[in-house]
């Protein structure tokens, strides 16, 4: 297996096929389908917390995931599997099967097995997304570092105010300047500026945007002769 990288992605109209409707299935369908995506559970008993959800887009197939074709079909349906039966050889023969097919492939008890994690992930209050993952070694451990993390950065006045500033003057750049390779420099100019450094590590929002703004007219200024 190569390299794992970290991504984002927009599950709306994803075909998510959850095999498994214990306890694991059933937060993993439940976590995709509040997201947007079209989920199936497949199995012969579901959770009631499954039974009595009520959630636009989730449906509970009862199937036998021993047999081969009921396996086979309900990987072939999905654009991801999330592998969860709690039966190991059930579960090794489904992710095999789902890689073969190219399929996206969350295992929830042998993550490694898979090509796809789903992480610890937290949110600012601001707005700032985080997650973190420790490739299946420990959740406890991954769960207290997200924990750890989201208490440093909402605390924290500097990356706060930064996140606040930049995301405004991303919008003021895009609306004043539409050439991104004109556009591009302009934002680590502003970064590196020691007036603005000094006023977004003092919280003082407004004014840094208003320096952040004189960087970026001066610095136009000069490249436009």
């Amino acid at each position: 297996m190569g390299e794992w990288i970290p991504l984002y992605i927009n599950p709306s109209n994803l075909k998510v096929s959850v095999l498994g409707g214990g306890r694991l299935g059933t937060r993993r369908a439940l976590h995709f389908c509040r997201a947007g995506a079209q989920v199936r559970v497949y199995s012969l008993d579901f959770s009631e917390e499954l039974v009595r959800a009520q959630c636009e887009g989730l449906e509970l197939i009862e199937a036998d995931l021993s047999r081969e074709e009921a396996l086979r079909a309900a990987i072939e349906w999905a654009n991801l599997v999330v592998i969860a039966t709690g039966d190991r050889e059930v579960d090794g023969r489904a992710s095999r099967l789902a890689l073969s097919m190219r399929k996206l492939v969350n295992n929830g008890v042998d993550a490694l097995s898979g090509n796809v994690i789903v992480p610890f992930s937290g949110e600012t209050s601001y707005g700032l997304k985080f997650a973190v993952t420790s490739l299946g070694a420990t959740g406890i451990a991954a769960r207290q570092a997200r924990d750890m993390v989201f208490e440093v950065l909402e605390d924290n006045t500097y990356i706060r105010t930064l996140y606040r500033v930049m995301a405004r003057i991303k919008r003021w750049l895009k609306s004043n300047i539409p050439n991104a390779k004109e556009r591009l420099p302009l934002y680590f100019i502003v970064e590196e500026d020691k007036e603005f450094v000094k006023l977004v590590g003092e919280g003082r929002e407004e004014e840094a945007f208003e320096r952040a703004i004189a960087v970026v007219m001066e610095e136009l200024s000069q490249a436009r002769g």
